[in-house]
């Protein structure tokens, strides 16, 4: 069974290539541009709300990581603003290519901020069960998000 730590950190691993994909692609890509960065919009959409309503108060009751949650919380903020100045410019402008760099450069450092800290206090702290059943959960919701999307 997959626990939500091993799906989080499947997300993470989806959003880095497809930024990697964004930055391979030449200035005549806006179309596959603009369709890789809806793509990590909405991912990172239903990431970061689980993480914010779920993930994240349970892991700080687990590991008593105050900092380091309100740390990869003003991250989350940061990151969304980032996503609505990208959204808001045009993906063949120098500019916005400038804009994904910086989105790479402080997602990767969320990630290694989560993947290096918290999950692993979080993988000790929490019962198997509890880690698949939030799983769970968290696969519902993105199954939902992908069926309202697709109608």
């Amino acid at each position: 069974m997959t626990t939500i730590i091993e799906l989080l950190e499947e997300d993470h691993q989806q959003v880095k290539s497809l930024l990697d994909d964004i930055k391979s692609t030449g200035d005549d890509a806006v179309r596959s541009r603009r369709d890789k960065f809806k793509q990590i919009q909405e991912a990172l959409e239903i990431h970061t709300r689980f993480e914010e309503e779920k993930f994240y108060p349970r892991a700080r009751a687990l590991t008593g990581m105050d900092e380091e949650v309100d740390d990869d919380l003003e991250e989350h903020d940061e990151a969304k603003r980032m996503l609505d100045e990208i959204s808001e410019t045009d993906p063949g402008d120098a500019e916005w290519m400038e804009m994904i760099e910086e989105l790479d450069e402080a997602l990767r450092h969320h990630i290694s901020d989560e993947e290096e800290q918290l999950f692993p206090a979080t993988r000790q702290a929490m019962e198997t069960e509890e880690a698949e059943t939030l799983g769970k959960e968290y696969a519902r919701m993105k199954k939902r998000a992908s069926a309202q999307a697709a109608e």
